[in-house]
């Protein structure tokens, strides 16, 4: 990485975000890599916006931005610092890292690769990814979308900077609006002392010579406006002439006939353009409909390859079988069955047949089949319900077997751990065992003397001894100075009293003071109950309490609250406590209640609990002790101890001579560093040793307790094992007894239709039965396909409509070229015209703004009161110069001072006001000179930053309307406007001065503000798009922008940012599937419940 004193390339990416304890991210998270193309998902207050929040944070942005009042509550809850880093990839393939942190204090620390800088220098290396914090021209906000009253004026001045002259403009302005106001004020101030002189009658010679000197001078001053008003009026003559002069270069060009025809047949092709892309993109809109149900009809054509597959299947299996069972003509199967004889469904039967009711050979069979039937259910009765009972048992012996290894594998597995875990205890204390005896072996291998280990432990026993002392001393103390400060702050709270008693009558005193307990015994009872008034002061009306306030206030004497009596004595209250306490002064029955209100004194602290915590009665009750209970669960009480002075010298006094004595042993102890230094290296490893020896574990082994069940359990297995195998042979021969009768009952009659069984036979029914379902089934998909081949000929026939409307388009679009080159030439020298033209509109515009001033002036200061006049009077002057003038006016001015009245400054004469004035408003008119030339800077300034923006706006607004609402990207193809933007008058000072009108699909031009939400939200971000396309930021960072889009929007949106990506880099907070399925990679993010912070998932889409 480079270092921060290096240039850094322009260009490049965000590639992550690393937060630490930033808003709901605790802890240390790392977010991304990001791709060109990445959305943020998740469900709403999971903690998508602060990711948003982070980056405006980290690049430097104010905290209203990041949705906080201030800028150090982004700081995580619990936590005194906060960091942000991004991470950013550069073309050259370096990275780059800029952080920014922040304490709790509201301090931030700004650092380049994890070097500190200052902020103008980390501004500057964000400024060269294009990325301007001031403006915020890399991040579009929900609201800025969906705004009805949206000012274009303000994006266009936001995103081309001209926004940073707007207070200096405004201020400015202001300024001159102030000067000029100044400025007439002491011209009429000046005109009056004028006509003062004018009507004195008595004038003194020096008087007169000084009137004269100040004539001379206002005759100068006239001249100089009049020659200053003819220059600039000879100037807008020459103006005006060149101005006429390319004006009519310019009608020479406009009203050429070859021009006009050009201009109409360019005109005319750009309507039929504009109508023939609107066809096409109705037929695009038709063939994407119908390659939707495309896709319906290859699902479809799957599925009918899949039918005749099985088609194919069942014809090749039915070749086998006879397309038909083929029934015996009238033979009898019952007749020789001596078992039937006594049957009544046989009786019916042959009455059936006598009277002619069963015909053919089917039905003759089906009877027959059913009598036989029923007869052979009824042999197999018995072994079909031992079977059902034997298979039923099997299943309860199979569970109850199941059962029995699970229960048998969990004891065996448990049986396996209690064995590792103990071996494990062994080997584990075997190391430690290892470990202490390696360490004692150290310790005694440390060395040190006897006499000397024995002077060293006395030292440390005395000093640990003198420095618990001293550490009892200085709370003590600290205690006492406490205590001593408390009795300050009561003595200036009462001194203070007293000059409010003084100073205002209607001032009483302090409600402690007020109050004594009627008994001794009541004084801490009483005291608990009325600490919260101990700042408290009682005043008789609420006038008093205001000026005592403003007296502290402006005083800053101490704070106090006061009680205002006339409002206490207006309501009535509830105490316990009226026997027990009396007033020093006259306050009013009701007093003494407000204070006490619902408090009450009790002797015993059972008696407090009892009645505060089983009643509802009081709020508050105290002991005679001192103790006071709050029905709100509060228990408060305590004694303070008092301290006289010379119980604090005398600890002083100690506490000085016991640091002395330690100065002295800690002196001592340095001769015994060596063995202070062995001793502290054996107490380590003896602590080691205690803490090893702590970890041992109890070697005493667990017992397997259930050994016995589980040989019960190996046994019954085996057990039940051997009785399913009996079960099973007693299956398998009762199966085989209905096999047989099977075949000695029905075997005759199926046999007479070849098939050996009656499963055999009902097989055979259902596959004829199948056979004419899927008959029925090809005849329906037959019908379906003929019907999908004739939507294939209708999209056959769209697309060569389709074809034939591009044809006629790119027919159109050559036409227009081709008159372009040849318009091209005319229209480049009208631009060149129109140049030159706005050139001397702008000079001609300044040099009319200094006239309105010279003429404002002139009227003002001189006799002449219309432009006639200074025609008139410039008639007699036309030979002088300015300069000769100015020279003058200078030598007129010094001559004038010179023959001033002495003493001026304290003069009333009226000559000497006239000199005060004069030069007061000579300073005010060079003040309003001076702020109309800078409001003139600024303004050019700020207007050319913006017509800088706004004509490049005009160039681009159509292209990027096309790509984002047509999805048109071939830029070289711009022959028809759907979108343009014009200034009507100056954008400062006119409301709406820019119009936005664009032309929506299948739509006429439409001015921006009439839009549908839909069509308005994405005008807009063609709109904000297009100007930032004139200074591309490394990255943009869009907040839920297509909220208020449709589907089809959605769609449209999602193809711009697809294409454009391969230029800028995009990371989107959206919640529309439409949109996020395209991105490349998405993050997700949702809030844990456990600790409510926001958690991250990342999923690289274009890698799977």
């Amino acid at each position: 990485m480079q270092t921060v004193t290096e240039e850094v390339d322009k260009g490049g990416s965000l590639y992550k975000i690393d937060l630490l304890n930033f808003k709901s991210y605790g802890d240390k998270y790392s977010i991304g890599p990001f791709d060109n193309f990445t959305c943020i998902i998740g469900p709403n207050g999971s903690g998508k916006s602060n990711i948003l929040d982070a980056i405006t944070f980290a690049l430097g942005i104010e905290s209203s931005s990041i949705r906080v009042s201030s800028a150090r509550h982004v700081i995580s809850n619990g936590k005194n610092k906060t960091e942000v880093k991004l991470v950013f990839k550069k073309n050259n393939g370096e990275f780059l890292e800029m952080c920014r942190a922040l304490d709790i204090s509201g301090r931030s620390v700004y650092s380049i690769d994890s070097q500190i800088v200052s902020l103008k220098r980390y501004n500057k290396i964000i400024e060269s990814f294009n990325i301007f914090p001031k403006i915020k021209n890399f991040v579009i906000y929900q609201g800025m979308i969906l705004n009805p009253e949206v000012n274009l004026v303000g994006i266009i001045e936001t995103i081309s900077g001209s926004i940073n002259y707007k207070e200096m403009y405004e201020n400015l302005q202001q300024n001159l609006q102030v000067c000029n106001k100044e400025l007439s004020q002491k011209l009429d101030f000046k005109k009056d002392i004028m006509n003062d002189i004018k009507e004195m009658e008595n004038i003194k010679e020096r008087e007169s010579k000084f009137v004269e000197l100040m004539k001379e001078k206002e005759l100068l001053n006239k001249s100089l406006y009049c020659i200053e008003i003819n220059q600039i009026m000879e100037k807008n003559k020459v103006i005006d002439f060149e101005l006429g002069t390319l004006r009519s270069k310019l009608d020479q060009i406009t009203k050429n006939e070859n021009f006009i025809n050009q201009r109409i047949e360019i005109k005319t092709l750009k309507k039929e353009i504009s109508l023939k892309q609107k066809e096409l993109y109705e037929s695009n809109a038709e063939i994407d409909y119908q390659k939707k149900c495309k896709l319906n009809f290859k699902e479809k054509l799957t599925e009918i390859k899949k039918n005749e597959e099985e088609l194919k299947r069942l014809q090749l299996e039915q070749k086998s079988l006879p397309s038909k069972i083929v029934y015996p003509a009238e033979i009898d199967f019952l007749s020789n069955n001596e078992n039937l004889k006594n049957s009544n469904m046989l009786e019916r039967y042959y009455l059936k047949v006598k009277e002619g009711e069963i015909k053919a050979p089917e039905e003759h069979f089906e009877n027959q089949l059913a009598i036989l039937l029923s007869y052979y259910t009824e042999q197999v009765a018995k072994d079909e319900r031992l079977l059902c009972k034997l298979t039923v048992e099997d299943f309860d012996v199979i569970a109850k077997r199941n059962l029995m290894e699970i229960e048998f594998k969990k004891l065996n597995a448990i049986k396996n751990n209690i064995k590792k875990e103990y071996q494990g205890k062994v080997d584990r204390n075997k190391q430690r065992e290892l470990k202490i005896k390696e360490l004692e072996v150290k310790i005694k291998q440390v060395n040190i003397p006897e006499n000397e280990s024995i002077i060293f432990q006395t030292i440390e026993t005395e000093l640990n001894q003198l420095q618990e002392r001293l550490t009892k001393l200085t709370r003590e103390l600290l205690f006492c100075q406490g205590r001593k400060q408390t009795k300050k702050n009561n003595i200036l709270i009462a001194n203070t009293i007293q000059t409010l008693k003084s100073l205002f009558p209607g001032v009483i005193g302090k409600v402690s003071d007020l109050i004594e307990p009627t008994q001794k015994k009541y004084d801490l009872a009483i005291s608990a109950l009325i600490h919260k008034y101990e700042s408290s002061v009682v005043v008789n009306d609420v006038g008093t309490a205001l000026n005592c306030v403003q007296y502290l206030k402006n005083s800053k004497l101490c704070k106090l609250s006061f009680l205002v009596l006339e409002k206490i004595n207006k309501k009535n209250y509830f105490s316990g406590v009226e026997n027990f306490v009396t007033l020093k002064e006259d306050l009013g029955e009701n007093f003494i209640n407000f204070i006490f209100r619902r408090s009450n004194i009790v002797e015993t602290v059972e008696e407090a609990k009892r009645s505060i915590y089983h009643s509802n009665e009081y709020s508050s009750i105290a002991t005679l002790n001192g103790i006071l209970f709050q029905s709100s669960g509060l228990v408060t009480g305590g004694n303070i101890n008092k301290f006289e002075e010379s119980q604090v010298e005398q600890l002083i006094k100690e506490r000085k001579s016991i640091l002395t004595k330690i100065k002295d042993i800690r002196n001592r102890k340095e001769g015994y560093k060596k063995v202070e230094n062995q001793v502290l290296e054996c107490r380590d490893m003896e602590s080691e040793i205690e803490k090893i020896k702590s970890e041992f574990e109890n070697l005493e082994e667990v017992k397997f307790e259930d050994e016995n069940r589980l040989n019960e359990l190996r046994n019954e297995i085996s057990q039940i094992n051997e009785k399913l195998k009996v079960f099973e042979r007693e299956k398998q021969r009762t199966k085989e007894s209905i096999k047989a009768k099977e075949m000695d009952i029905l075997g005759p009659i199926l046999n007479s239709v070849g098939c050996y069984s009656l499963e055999e036979y009902r097989n055979k029914k259902e596959s004829i039965i199948r056979r004419g379902n899927i008959e029925l089934e090809i005849e329906e998909i037959e019908t379906e396909i003929s019907a999908l081949k004739g939507n294939l000929n209708d999209n056959r026939i769209i697309d060569i409509d389709i074809v034939g409307l591009t044809s006629e388009l790119d027919t159109l679009k050559l036409r227009l070229k081709k008159i372009n080159i040849t318009f091209s030439s005319m229209n480049l020298r009208m631009e060149e015209l129109n140049s030159k033209i706005t050139n001397y509109e702008i000079l001609k515009t300044k040099l009319n703004e200094d006239l309105k001033e010279k003429l404002k002036y002139c009227f003002v200061e001189t006799n002449l009161k219309d432009e006639k006049d200074i025609e008139e009077f410039y008639k007699t002057i036309k030979n002088k110069s300015v300069d000769i003038c100015k020279k003058k006016l200078m030598e007129v001015t010094k001559m004038l001072i010179s023959n001033a009245p002495s003493n001026v400054s304290h003069d009333n004469s009226l000559q000497a006001k006239y000199l005060k004035f004069t030069r007061e408003y000579e300073q005010c008119k060079e003040s309003a000179v001076l702020a109309r030339e800078h409001f003139n800077e600024i303004k050019k300034q700020r207007l050319s930053t913006f017509k800088e923006v706004f004509e490049l706006l005009q160039k681009e607004i159509s292209k990027v309307y096309k790509k984002l609402s047509y999805n048109e990207f071939n830029e070289e193809e711009n022959t028809s406007e759907v979108a343009y933007v014009v200034a009507e008058g100056d954008p400062f000072t006119i409301k709406n001065s820019v119009k936005f009108y664009v032309m929506p699909p299948g739509k006429g031009f439409i001015e921006f503000k009439t839009l549908s939400g839909g069509e308005k939200s994405m005008a807009l971000l063609s709109f904000i798009f297009a100007l930032n396309n004139i200074k591309k930021p490394a990255f943009y960072v869009f907040d839920e922008i297509d909220q208020a889009l449709d589907r089809e929007n959605v769609d449209k949106l999602a193809s711009y940012l697809i294409e454009e990506q391969k230029r800028c880099q995009y990371i989107i907070i959206s919640l529309k599937s439409q949109l996020f399925e395209h991105a490349n990679s998405l993050i997700g993010v949702y809030k844990d419940p456990n600790d409510n912070q926001s958690k991250i998932l990342t999923y690289r889409l274009k890698t799977h």
